[in-house]
Formats: structure tokens, C-alpha cells, sequence
């Protein structure tokens, strides 16, 4: 896989809500050639109460939902995996 046309989106739930990260103007990760890729999910003082961790990869064109907040789970168009970790 070229990990240069792929990004990956996160999203965290905190108080039943979803918020994107690490950033509404950052919302997409870049991924390293090896796969590897990181994204601060902790960026506000209200994050270290999240709940839920939810990512997505995507081709690096696509359009995800910016959540600031939604109510419900993104639903993230052209996702090609997804994962999800709960606290």
C-alpha cells in the first residue's frame, strides 16, 4: 500500500459526544511510509475524560464528518478500516 494516499481520522467520545482530532483545522493524520502514524487525541483539558477512541483510514482526498460535536457515531465515507478502543 502507498501510505502517502491515505490519511487517518480519529474521533473521541467524551460525555456521550464525538469530537474529531486532534484538530477541527487538523483533522487528518498523515501515515509513514512504514505504516507507523500518531495523533494527539489529549488536546483540550476536557479529552482526558474521553471514553472512546474511533479511527478511520481513508484516502487522503476524502471528506470526513467534522465533529465539533456529533451526537452520533461518524459515519466516515470511504472508510477502509476502522478501529475502535474503550475505556
Amino acid at each position: 500500500m502507498d501510505f502517502s494516499t491515505h490519511r487517518v481520522v480519529a474521533y473521541i467520545k467524551v460525555s456521550g459526544v464525538w469530537w474529531i482530532k486532534p484538530y477541527l483545522d487538523q483533522p487528518l493524520t498523515a501515515i509513514d511510509q512504514d505504516g507507523a502514524w500518531s495523533c494527539d487525541v489529549e488536546t483540550d483539558p476536557g479529552d482526558v475524560g474521553l471514553t472512546e477512541v474511533l479511527v478511520h483510514l481513508i484516502p487522503a482526498a476524502a471528506q470526513p464528518p467534522l465533529c465539533l460535536p456529533c451526537d452520533a457515531t461518524p459515519a466516515v465515507t470511504g472508510s477502509l478500516a476502522q478501529a475502535t478502543a474503550a475505556r
